[in-house]
């Protein structure tokens, strides 16, 4: 399909960054929420092309040192720090067997922060890597019982102000713990 102006392709709902895509993603895109449209621009040109696009969800197997980011075509409203819209799931790999006893104080910290235990991954839900990022580092933090989970939330407003401002705390730039996988939880030694 070709356009003849920035108003034809509004027309058809395709932004002139989604232009850009290949036609089978922007058609892809044009039906997800708005706010995942945002975040589809943002990751594609970091990430490149997903390995997979549905009309659900576009997913990259990686990039390091996540194992899988999905983006989600329709948003979930979330109120903590600030409003957002949550569509992008990060995950890490895990020794969640550490996590015994800690999945209360990460519910209490951030609903936003969830246990795959069986798979042994722990992962992220916001509308940013860096604040994924800043949201495991946060959990590692309760886990390991460095911070308890107010002290985790105190830190996440503060942190992901100076984020949102255009600085960038340790937290929001890369883990501060090396992922690895555990021992199924399940199973006793």
């Amino acid at each position: 399909m070709f356009f003849d102006s920035e108003e034809d392709l509004e027309q058809f709902g395709v932004t002139p960054n989604m232009a850009r895509l290949p036609q089978f993603l922007s058609g892809i895109l044009r039906n997800y929420d708005p706010a995942a449209q945002a975040v589809a621009q943002r990751l594609i040109p970091l990430y490149g092309q997903p390995d997979e696009a549905t009309a659900t969800h576009l997913i990259w197997k990686g990039p390091a040192p996540f194992v899988c980011t999905v983006l989600s075509a329709k948003a979930t409203p979330h109120n903590f720090p600030s409003p957002h819209s949550a569509v992008l799931e990060q995950c890490v790999l895990y020794p969640l067997g550490n996590a015994s006893g800690k999945y209360d104080d990460l519910g209490a910290y951030n609903g936003s922060v969830t246990v795959k235990r069986t798979e042994g991954l722990l992962c992220a839900r916001s509308d940013d890597p860096g604040t994924n990022l800043l949201m495991l580092n946060l959990a590692h933090d309760i886990i390991t019982g460095r911070k308890s989970y107010r002290d985790a939330r105190t830190y996440h407003v503060k942190a992901g102000a100076l984020y949102k401002a255009g600085k960038v705390p340790k937290y929001t730039a890369q883990l501060t713990f090396a992922p690895e996988p555990g021992a199924d939880p399940d199973v006793s030694a």
